[in-house]
């Protein structure tokens, strides 16, 4: 067990202690008192200037004592020892010349200071284990104090705020912030992130409460999922946050204690295709309806052809459509799904996988020779085109030459053209065949034409 221990009526001479469980009994000891170099001239502005140490101070020390600075355990502050996936001990501290912000302290699991970031006044962090290590998720609060004194002429309080979520890495060292947006007249900065615990899901979304009343849910890389209005209590400061074993978010603001359930359930039907089948390049009309046994859902609707994206389509009355684009379905049988994305209320959801038949598009072979009429023995150049309907990609493939039943040769089309030299070696007229043999899109076709040798 872990729990941390001061001396009486000061805050100072302050140390964690690791307890026997069974009996109590102290295993090791490790103390607070000069574990911080990051005052004068680090954290602080230069020596001399307002905020700053005199000129005599030396730089990292803790201006009020002239010494390395210690991590203050105060009884206003509500943060406890918090044991993080590799047995090390992480522990919010207040300090003498911070602005107010403390420091967060980290040690082994021996009592080996390890490491500190800049914030850790009355906080307990979250732990988000991820990809073979974890994260650490804290309040980050700027606070309108002065850096290590009341005067203010030397020590000018701060201007209040920004206001963060702050994600660290296991080193303490910042991966991404959110920063309160609520801003107002009186609150230019936005407002205070009043949790001394935040609570993260098993998918790295951050659940924190905010004095503008709101509780958050953040996505990791700190962009906002969606948040829901508790109360606006000013300064209600101790509002720990927690997620019950069902997914239940916990919160309390403005003395209400307040439970926060699940989004309700949808279901998401792909309900009809304009024309099924279609034929390739032809645009279909794809209709998604969503549905709840708790009000209309709203919010967007993307539409997938396995797990290629065709696009999205914005739910009205609880519907959304999707034109398809002529290449977006191939010929053959498509998996369509649709995926609704959910809502402020709603939960996301996806459909069952809608059959959405495409036949091959039909395409036109011309022949041309040139020169015609020839000589005999004279190379001959015959030309097939392939052509589909306006605005489809060209077709691709192999194209045929013969001569009745005799073939002359096969060419790859490029950009729709296939080219092939023949001679012949005696007079007549000889009706020549281009025979295009269609792909995975496109039907076949041919065309002929007669070639006089004269």
């Amino acid at each position: 067990m872990y729990t941390v221990s001061r001396a009486h009526f000061k805050g100072r001479p302050a140390c964690l202690l690791a307890l026997n469980a069974a009996d109590l009994s102290l295993q090791w000891s490790t103390s607070f008192v000069g574990l911080l170099d990051d005052g004068c001239n680090v954290l602080l502005p230069p020596d001399g200037q307002p905020d700053g140490c005199s000129v005599f101070g030396a730089t990292g020390l803790d201006p009020t004592q002239n010494t390395q600075g210690a991590g203050i355990v105060s009884d206003q502050a509500s943060a406890s020892p918090l044991v993080a996936p590799d047995g090390s001990i992480l522990f919010g501290v207040n300090d003498a010349y911070n602005y107010g912000r403390g420091h967060l302290l980290k040690f082994s699991g021996q009592g080996q200071y390890l490491a500190n970031y800049n914030f850790g006044w009355d906080t307990t962090p979250a732990i988000y284990p991820n990809n073979g290590t974890y994260s650490v998720i804290l309040k980050d609060n700027h606070y309108a104090s002065g850096s290590y004194c009341n005067s203010p002429t030397w020590c000018p309080p701060a201007p209040p705020g920004p206001y963060y979520i702050t994600q660290l890495d296991a080193n303490l060292v910042p991966q991404w912030q959110y920063q309160d947006a609520t801003i107002n007249k009186y609150h230019p900065d936005g407002y205070e992130w009043c949790v001394n615990a935040a609570a993260v899901d098993m998918n790295g979304v951050v659940y924190a409460d905010n004095e503008d009343g709101y509780l958050y849910a953040i996505q990791q890389g700190g962009s906002t999922v969606q948040k829901i209005f508790l109360e606006r209590a000013i300064s209600a400061g101790y509002t720990p946050t927690s997620i019950g074993g069902d997914g239940t978010i916990y919160g309390e603001n403005a003395g209400h204690f307040i439970a926060i359930g699940n989004l309700f359930a949808t279901a998401t039907a792909i309900t009809s295709s304009s024309q099924n089948p279609s034929t390739y390049g032809t645009a279909v009309t794809l209709t998604a309806a969503v549905t709840s046994g708790a009000g209309t859902p709203t919010g967007k609707v993307t539409f997938m052809n396995g797990k290629a994206r065709l696009g999205t389509g914005t739910l009205s009355a609880g519907s959304a459509t999707y034109n398809t684009q002529p290449t977006q379905l191939f010929a053959g049988a498509n998996s369509i799904s649709a995926v609704y994305g959910g809502d402020s209320s709603h939960a996301g959801s996806t459909s069952p996988v809608f059959l959405q038949n495409v036949t091959k598009a039909a395409t036109t072979t011309a022949l041309n020779s040139q020169p015609n009429p020839s000589a005999v023995n004279q190379s001959v150049t015959l030309t097939a085109t392939v052509t589909a309907a306006p605005g489809l990609p060209a077709p691709t493939g192999k194209v045929q030459f013969t001569k009745g039943k005799t073939l002359l040769g096969t060419v790859a089309l490029i950009q729709g053209v296939a080219m092939l030299n023949s001679t012949f070696t005696a007079k007549g007229s000889f009706t020549l065949k281009a025979t295009y043999q269609g792909n995975s899109n496109y039907l076949g076709s041919s065309g002929t034409v007669v070639q006089v040798v004269q």
